[in-house]
């Protein structure tokens, strides 16, 4: 750096030398460096990437980043300042003949059109170094907050550094990292965090809606036994009389204790044709052959509860969800339905685009579904839907009916005037993107809230009933449609409508 400093000394002394014989022959001197004119450049506002999912017509309401655009156009006047100089003095050059140039001086001496050429190389130079002087302090003002973050980030691998030191044991560095970021997840909602592998298998497959495997969910006790959890109905499982709460003691010979689902789910897919396993149930141990099938797993059950009164239950809004409620809304209607129940009661969510899309199939166009809110805007979603549909709807929901849940039933109570029945839900008013890290895993991160179509905010306070029910033990000792309180009190008020 003081070797840079010296160089422009040097080469700003020999310019004065040569502005001095100029003034002696009346001519303008070469001036070092100036500021160029440069206009203002207009700010534009940066625009929001596509949704996932098709929407009819979207509203945007935009918040200006003023931030970015004044960081923008100091960067283009830097630029333009590192390579301009003014030329003003060099119209006597423009105005001789091109073969050859000579300005006389007092001494009679004559320069010759490489020696002004490389008069304007020196200046040219000495513009730059100084424009890149300027750049620099520029730069360095605006990069603070940059600048700061590095530091931090030193300050969390200085740490790291001297745990795997100075730390008296082994350390799995895989392990550390994910701790470490889990611990950033943790400073922040309680939806932001890396999840777990069994859970995430478990959850991706149900949000898919089909797989291919034997038609069975598992989980690992307390004495590391490979549990079955759920047996799908018509799977392989089911056929081959595999129940819940069975233990897979062996998966074609090979001993299981101490095996993670991760690890069985594995041995199933590398496998082909029949697989033995070997059940335990109570004190009994038996043999079991499956093979691996396609599984559709159906999240829409539906039913005439009378003659006119149709029911849909979603257990959970998964991809293929809206295409299962539209076959069984056109088997209702179908059977001469006037009056729908719509049954989300234990939904914890799933895909907003499958929720939208059932909003879809009952809304028009004119109307609001819900809207996203992030840090630089909020967007106004309205149905795509051609028709909305004219018969009455009353949702049950219940605590646990959360998040896509919860768009379904504020879209439907605030746009469809549907009557809600059941308790308060859950209250969960934001959305997660799902990512993953090479090494660690998938991880939820919420990037915005959502509100209902009237501007409101779940979060925490859940969707309030029209009209509150509770379910009481004989529902729980005995889960029958007769005991059913919220749903008998759905049939009623259907009833009571028509009539």
């Amino acid at each position: 750096m003081p070797r840079r400093k010296k160089t422009e000394e040097e080469i700003i002394k020999k310019i004065d030398e040569v502005n001095e014989k100029m003034k002696e022959i009346n001519k303008e001197p070469i001036k070092k460096v100036s500021k160029p004119k440069t206009k203002k450049k207009q700010k534009t506002k940066e625009h929001k990437k596509d949704e996932t999912f098709e929407t009819k017509k979207t509203t945007k309401i935009e918040k200006t980043n003023s931030t970015n655009n004044k960081r923008k156009s100091k960067t283009s006047k830097i630029k333009e300042e590192a390579w301009t100089i003014d030329t003003s003095s060099l119209e006597t050059i423009k105005k001789e003949p091109k073969e050859k140039l000579k300005i006389s001086l007092n001494v009679k001496k004559t320069y010759d059109i490489f020696e002004v050429v490389l008069i304007i190389v020196i200046v040219s130079f000495v513009g730059v170094l100084i424009g890149y002087t300027v750049r620099d302090k520029k730069y360095n003002a605006d990069d603070e907050k940059y600048t700061k973050v590095s530091k931090e980030l030193q300050t969390f691998i200085d740490q790291y550094n001297y745990i795997l030191d100075n730390y008296y044991g082994d350390i799995d560095k895989n392990e550390l990292i994910k701790d470490a970021i889990q611990g950033m997840f943790d400073s922040l909602d309680a939806y932001s965090n890396i999840i777990d592998e069994n859970t995430s298998n478990s959850t991706m497959i149900k949000l898919e809606g089909k797989y291919e495997g034997l038609g069975i969910e598992i989980y690992n006790d307390n004495d590391g036994n490979i549990v079955v959890l759920t047996v799908f109905e018509d799977s392989p499982a089911a056929k081959a009389g595999i129940k819940v709460g069975d233990i897979i003691t062996k998966f074609n010979e090979n001993v299981l204790a101490g095996k993670t689902t991760t690890e069985f789910v594995n041995m199933v897919k590398e496998t082909e044709g029949k697989l033995k396993l070997e059940i335990k149930r109570d004190d009994e141990t038996f043999d079991a052959e499956v093979s691996r099938e396609k599984i559709i797993l159906d999240s829409v059950t539906s039913k005439m509860l009378d003659e006119k009164t149709g029911y849909i239950s979603i257990s959970i809004f998964a991809a293929n969800t809206d295409s299962q409620f539209e076959e069984a809304l056109k088997s209702l209607e179908a059977q001469g339905m006037k009056g729908l129940i719509i049954d989300v009661r234990g939904n914890s969510g799933g895909h907003l685009s499958s929720t939208q899309n059932i909003l879809c199939q009952l809304l028009d166009g004119s109307h609001i579904i819900y809207q996203t809110e992030n840090k630089k805007e909020t967007d106004i979603v309205y149905s795509s839907g051609t028709v909305t549909k004219s018969y009455p709807i009353v949702v049950l929901v219940d605590i646990n009916s959360a998040s896509a849940s919860e768009v379904l039933a504020g879209a439907l109570q605030q746009e469809y005037k549907a009557y809600i029945i059941g308790t308060r839900t859950f209250g969960k008013g934001t959305v997660q993107e799902l990512n993953k890290i090479d090494g660690i895993g998938e991880y939820k991160f919420t990037t915005k809230k959502w509100l209902t179509p009237n501007g409101t905010w779940v979060e925490g306070v859940g969707i309030q009933p029209d009209l509150e029910v509770l379910l009481d033990e004989n529902y729980a000792n005995n889960p029958t449609d007769e005991n059913d309180k919220q749903l008998q009190a759905a049939i009623k008020y259907l009833k009571d409508f028509k009539d």
